[in-house]
């Protein structure tokens, strides 16, 4: 409605921008030409890099004279980093986005997963900064220890683990600019919530928790050749999903 008074009064253009990860769940941005003609859009989308540019145009339809690529303001201080390989992962990271569904589903799935554990791990829960998970803990207690991580930094925690999981949040591309294997934990949804649904050369998708071991011993048993291709090439989608904040593209927000 906003956009739709702008449009009406004044001849202000509008331009919005795309600060984060995009998956299927975003679902209600596609529309048809016949709803973009009705719709009050901005006249411009920033997009915080390539790849969301092309999502915006091959998933949702939108036309490319529509979209634009710019710099990820969100994720400026991103530091690129290959963490040197394990001969046994054992911190294992959790990451949870901000839905108290994907909460419950989760604890459920953890529940079940460790019931096949073959060798010791320490798990990290890492709950969104803006819904707790400490009253769900109380109804669905996990049956095994574990730490539950309050007030970090994201990029601090990552850096203190050897692997990731996650089940839709940004988290999952931002390990892997640090050189972090990651496993897309897919939890009971009509939608896939994995922003990186495309990739999987650093990438182990697990559905059944019986799979979560066998996932975590795949990354164990990579050699270090392969390990290193893998994590460049991890590093190498998370540039084309975030573009760099240089003086050159931050160029493209000024007159």
């Amino acid at each position: 409605m906003l956009l739709l008074g702008v449009k009406k009064t004044s001849s202000v253009k509008t331009i919005g921008y795309q600060h984060s990860s995009l998956s299927a769940r975003h679902w209600n941005y596609r529309m048809d030409h016949r709803e973009r003609e009705i719709s009050p859009l901005p006249d411009m989308i920033y997009s915080s890099g390539e790849k969301t540019k092309q999502w915006f145009m091959e998933q949702f339809q939108f036309t490319p004279h529509r979209i634009r690529s710019t710099p990820a303001l969100r994720y400026a201080d991103h530091l690129y980093f290959a963490k040197a390989k394990l001969e046994r992962p054992q911190r294992i990271l959790y990451t949870l986005a901000s839905l108290e569904n994907e909460y419950i589903n989760a604890l459920y799935f953890l529940n079940n997963a460790f019931k096949y554990l073959k060798s010791p791990i320490h798990l990290t829960l890492r709950a969104h900064p803006q819904t707790p998970m400490d009253h769900l803990l109380r109804k669905i207690p996990l049956k095994f220890p574990y730490e539950l991580d309050k007030g970090s930094s994201l990029m601090n925690v990552l850096e203190s683990h050897d692997v990731l999981l996650y089940s839709s949040s940004t988290s999952g591309i931002e390990a892997l600019s640090l050189g972090i294997p990651i496993i897309y934990i897919q939890l009971p949804d009509y939608l896939n919530a994995d922003p990186l649904v495309d990739f999987n050369d650093f990438k182990w998708r697990v559905e059944h928790p019986s799979e979560l071991w066998a996932a975590l011993e795949q990354i164990k048993k990579l050699s270090d050749e392969d390990y290193q291709k893998r994590q460049e090439s991890g590093i190498e989608q998370v540039k084309r999903y975030f573009n760099s904040c240089n003086e050159q593209n931050l160029g493209v927000f000024l007159p």
